[in-house]
C-alpha cells in the first residue's frame, strides 16, 4: 500500500534516472511499509514518511494532516531517531537500500 518505485519518486523529484538507477530501481524498489515495521514506526509516522520520501516540506504535511507544523517536526525527529539517521537524504538514502 506505501510503497512507491525509485521511478516514480525520481518522476515526482523532475529528476532524470539514469540508465544504472533504472536497472537498480527494478530490483529495490521503495517500501515504507518495510521501513515501517523495521524500525516500529507508527502509522502516522508512516504517513510523514511517504510524503518526505516524495518531497514534500513540513508546512505541506502539516495542512495535509490537519496538524501543527511542530507536530510535523516531531514526527520527522522521532522517525530520524528510529531510523538512525539525522537529515532527509540520509532516509532517502536508507529507503534505497
Amino acid at each position: 500500500m506505501f510503497s512507491v518505485s525509485f521511478n516514480m519518486f525520481l518522476r515526482m523529484q523532475r529528476i532524470e534516472p539514469s540508465d544504472a538507477d533504472i536497472e537498480s530501481a527494478k530490483e529495490k524498489p521503495i517500501s515504507i511499509e518495510n521501513i515501517t515495521m523495521k524500525y516500529k514506526l507508527s502509522p502516522r509516522e508512516a504517513e510523514v514518511l511517504l510524503l518526505l520520501a516524495q518531497g514534500y516540506s513540513a508546512p505541506f504535511i502539516a495542512d495535509k494532516f490537519f496538524i501543527s507544523i511542530g507536530t510535523v517536526k516531531t514526527h520527522i525527529k522521532r522517525i530520524y531517531m528510529k531510523c538512525g539517521v539525522s537529515k532527509r537524504d540520509e532516509l532517502i538514502k536508507l529507503l534505497h537500500l
